[in-house]
């Protein structure tokens, strides 16, 4: 009887090579970076005089404001004697120009006259008037000048007598000499001076002093 045959032992096959995985590159290693240096801490803005005196304020007007008390009765008394009493030391203080005024002058006065203060007697020298005016050669005395002059109160009030004054000038108008006389030098006699120079009055007056020279051209009078 034929053999059976045998089968043949089936070769194994190559196994096929696998793709290799491709490894993972390792990271390089990165370069230490520069350290940066530290800065300070900022330092809080200053304020300057007027910047603080400015924020000061603001804090002030933002406060709450206060409640305000109604004054009374007796307060507001209180407050008009003492602005009474003010105004009264004030018109004593300027008692003088205030007498002097025109209109005041006369309210003035009479306060004074009431509470028992004194005033100084009101002047007024630009009002007196030169009525009449001579200067000459004095007939008796080589030397001498006589001068012989009329004046006039030309005030509404009485007024003490002023001191006079003659100023003599050359050609151009410069002081040559001058000469001033107070009330006993020149009123007559007869004439109270502490009674003062009365409105509208007039008073004629005759004084003798040394010619300054030729010089003078010129003459006027003055009062003070």
């Amino acid at each position: 009887e034929p053999e059976a045959a045998e089968p043949e032992a089936a070769e194994p096959e190559a196994a096929e090579p696998e793709a290799a995985e491709p490894e993972a590159a390792e990271p390089e290693a990165a370069e230490p970076e520069a350290a940066e240096p530290e800065l300070p801490p900022p330092e809080p803005p200053r304020l300057d005089a007027l910047a603080r005196a400015q924020a000061v304020a603001a804090l002030e007007a933002t406060e709450l404001p206060m409640r305000r008390r109604s004054a009374s009765p007796g307060e507001w008394l209180l407050a008009g004697v003492l602005l009474l009493a003010l105004l009264l030391q004030a018109a004593y203080a300027f008692r003088v120009p205030l007498a002097r005024d025109a209109g005041l002058g006369p309210w003035v006065v009479a306060l004074c006259e009431r509470l028992g203060c004194s005033l100084p007697p009101r002047r007024l020298p630009a009002a007196i008037e030169v009525l009449e005016r001579e200067v000459r050669s004095h007939p008796q005395m080589p030397g001498a000048l006589l001068v012989s002059a009329t004046f006039a109160n030309g005030a509404d009030f009485v007024q003490p007598y002023p001191l006079v004054g003659l100023v003599m000038s050359d050609v151009s108008g410069a002081p040559v000499a001058a000469r001033w006389f107070t009330p006993d030098e020149y009123l007559p006699p007869g004439v109270d001076a502490r009674a003062g120079f009365a409105p509208g009055a007039r008073l004629h007056l005759v004084l003798e002093l040394e010619d300054p020279g030729p010089r003078v051209v010129s003459y006027q009078f003055e009062f003070l």
